[in-house]
C-alpha cells in the first residue's frame, strides 16, 4: 500500500487479550512502516466471523480474513488515520460486524464508513 507512503505488511494473528482478559476477537497484526519508522496495528475480527458464514455456506479462509483486516486498515488510512502518529491505544481496532457483513457479500469495505 502506498497511501501517504505507508507500507502495510501482515505479521500474525492471535486472540485478543487485554490486562489478562480474553476477548472473542481475533487480532490480525500488521506492521505499518514509512521511511524507517514502524509500528504494529491490531485489526480485530469478532469470533463469529471465524465460523461458517450462512451466506457463503462455508468458513472464511485465513487468507480471506487477513485480506478483510488489511482492507479495513487501508480504508482507515485512506480516510486520514496515520498509525505512526496515533497513540498506542488507537493502534487496536475492531471491524464492525455490519462492515464484515458487507465485506462477505461484496469482498470490499464500503466507502461510506
Amino acid at each position: 500500500m502506498d497511501s501517504a507512503g505507508l507500507v502495510v505488511r501482515f505479521v500474525d494473528k492471535a486472540r485478543r487479550t487485554l490486562d489478562g482478559q480474553i476477548f472473542d476477537i481475533i487480532d490480525y497484526t500488521f506492521e505499518v512502516s514509512r521511511a524507517g519508522e514502524q509500528c504494529m496495528v491490531n485489526v480485530g475480527i469478532t469470533g463469529g466471523w471465524h465460523d461458517e458464514i450462512a451466506d457463503l455456506h462455508r468458513k472464511l479462509t485465513r487468507e480471506e480474513l487477513v485480506e478483510a483486516a488489511r482492507k479495513w486498515l487501508e480504508s482507515r488510512i485512506n480516510k486520514g488515520y496515520d498509525p505512526l502518529l496515533a497513540p498506542s491505544p488507537e493502534r487496536v481496532m475492531t471491524i464492525p460486524s455490519g462492515v464484515m457483513d458487507f465485506y462477505v457479500n461484496h469482498w470490499n469495505i464500503p466507502d461510506y464508513v
